[in-house]
């Protein structure tokens, strides 16, 4: 890992035994204390590289006094080669027998209490490293006078080396004023550690396998914290998407990238935005999307750079999981499933397309390298394939004599869509320019259509928005409806449903809509309103939609 400037100072800090006192700022979360204190301190201990014997790490969060303040540097204290060491009772008595030992050599009989042996634990640590991090989170007793006068007496009188971490911006009021007056009589070096996000990378991915440092250094994410927060949550998606294609898993990582930088980042955009961007770029008032986000044009460099379009299914499942706190695995791999289907769709699209370019691109005598492309690219896709594909393969391989091969593709297709109703409905797998006519296709097509749509109760058929009346057995499915049925479903349905229902039963414009099946369908639907009508409601209702009960065809359209 190439090295920091700020980083060079810390090792060179601990390389001396002279005194010192060092101050390292920089912005919240961009990684001061996690360097110090996972990266550099236990590098140098490795290495044998750090000169004192002795350290001490104190967060000033909630410490109120002086006295406070020296009892921590005391209880921290400990030998170097137990840094980052597992808690254990041992380790811990034997801290505890050696520091006592200290406070008998310097602490006269006091009876005991504690604040009265406080004020001489500061004479128990000489000559090692104390580090004092959350300098503006102390208590609101203690002042920043009374800390940098700590540093300086264990810097002068007791020969210590102290490093001191701040976040730069968060001192306000006294505490700034203090600072800024004995910052640079307190401190021999004040260093600004301002990393770049591909440092921040460096320093908390070990195994970047995924590509997160290039993202976030698109996004200039030089937050460790955000970045520790996008590495742990990574884990915990990737895990539910092991079967997966590695584009979905590329969708993942760019998704929750940034879903945190939006979240936990100063400055960024919202997921409103994220849904609205690309249609800002086609509005004529410009000046009122700039008055809604004004840094818009910075937010769009950005996410052009990063490569990143609309939000989709999958995304705001991952920025849920961000925004929530917690992920909702069955929702992630319902939308993973999804996109999978659409990865392995354009998969077995391209390798179609490279068996016909074989066929179209030569006059090669290769008859049998043909019909081997083209029965494994419509045999190994056959999941993502339509029947209309299928019927022009089918075609060329009959044409060519393979009529086996093309048997077999039959099979293979309608068994892998087995239970499927809509892969069997010649209306929908039909090819744009041209039509289904392989007739052995056809008949099993056919055949496996009677006997799905059998399984479909006939309202269900009726008020499925999704699909026309437009086959012979499409009329058979739905006229197997009652009377009584119909009747129930007109008094029961409300607004669009109905309306569905009306135009279902009277519908007669479908070519197949004069066969046996349609007309017993409008028989019963005119049966079923005739009951309906005998309210007088309903039968002023009816006469007012249009609907008469004049002759057997006199149903008027609703």
């Amino acid at each position: 890992m190439s090295k920091e400037p700020v980083e060079e100072q810390m090792r060179r800090f601990l390389m001396s035994d002279e005194p010192e006192a060092i101050c390292i700022t920089g912005l919240w979360g961009v990684g001061k204390t996690y360097l110090w204190e996972n990266a550099v301190l236990p590098d140098a201990k490795r290495k044998r590289e750090i000169k004192l014997d002795r350290y001490s790490y104190v967060s000033l969060f909630g410490i109120n006094d002086l006295d406070g303040l020296r009892q921590a540097i005391f209880a921290n204290s400990l030998p170097i080669e137990d840094i980052n060491k597992p808690y254990s009772i041992e380790n811990s008595a034997r801290q505890w027998s050696s520091s006592l030992a200290k406070i008998a050599e310097v602490v006269p009989y006091v009876g005991g209490a504690a604040k009265h042996i406080a004020p001489f634990l500061s004479m128990t640590i000489s000559k090692q490293i104390v580090c004092f991090d959350d300098l503006e989170r102390k208590g609101s007793s203690l002042s920043i006078r009374d800390v940098l006068g700590l540093v300086t007496f264990l810097k002068e009188q007791r020969q210590c080396q102290v490093i001191v971490l701040t976040n730069s911006g968060d001192l306000t009021g006294d505490d700034e004023e203090q600072f800024n007056q004995y910052l640079e009589k307190v401190f021999d070096r004040i260093l600004v550690f301002d990393p770049t996000p591909e440092y921040c990378a460096q320093i908390a991915i070990d195994d970047d396998k995924y590509g997160i440092t290039d993202k976030i250094t698109t996004l200039r994410i030089a937050n460790i914290r955000i970045i520790f927060k996008i590495r742990d949550m990574l884990g915990e998606i990737i895990v539910h998407l092991t079967e997966y294609d590695a584009a979905i898993h590329e969708q993942a990582v760019r998704a929750l990238v940034l879903a945190c930088w939006i979240k936990y980042a100063k400055g960024t955009p919202t997921p409103k935005f994220l849904n609205e961007r690309h249609s800002f770029r086609f509005m004529q008032d410009r000046k009122k999307a700039t008055e809604e986000y004004p840094d818009i044009a910075r937010w769009n460099g950005l996410l052009d750079n990063y490569n990143y379009g609309e939000m989709d299914a999958f995304d705001t499942v991952i920025f849920d999981a961000v925004s929530k706190g917690y992920l909702d695995p069955i929702s992630l791999k319902e939308q993973a499933s999804l996109l999978q289907k659409g990865v392995d769709s354009r998969a077995g699209y391209n390798e179609r397309r490279l068996a016909w370019r074989l066929f179209h691109d030569s006059l090669s005598d290769n008859e049998d390298e043909v019909v081997q492309a083209f029965t494994s690219a419509f045999g190994s896709n056959v999941e993502t394939l339509r029947a209309g594909s299928l019927a022009q393969a089918l075609e060329l391989l009959r044409d060519l004599g393979h009529n086996i091969e093309a048997d077999e593709l039959i099979a293979l297709y309608c068994d892998t869509h087995d239970g499927e109703l809509d892969a069997f409905d010649v209306t929908q797998q039909q090819e744009y320019n041209s039509k289904i006519e392989d007739k052995k296709l056809l008949d099993e097509m056919d055949a496996r259509y009677r006997e799905l749509s059998g399984q479909v109760e006939p309202l269900e058929a009726l008020l499925d928005p999704m699909r026309t009346l437009g086959r012979r057995y499409d009329y058979e499915r739905a006229s197997a409806i009652t009377i009584d049925e119909l009747k129930t479903a007109f008094t029961t349905l409300e607004g669009e449903e109905l309306k569905l229902l009306f135009s279902r039963c009277f519908e007669i414009a479908a070519p197949a809509s004069f066969d046996e099946g349609a007309k017993e369908l409008r028989r019963k639907g005119k049966e079923a309103l005739a009951l309906v009508a005998k309210s007088s409601v309903n039968k002023l209702r009816l006469k007012r939609w249009g609907y008469s009960f004049e002759g057997e065809d006199s149903a008027d359209e609703l």
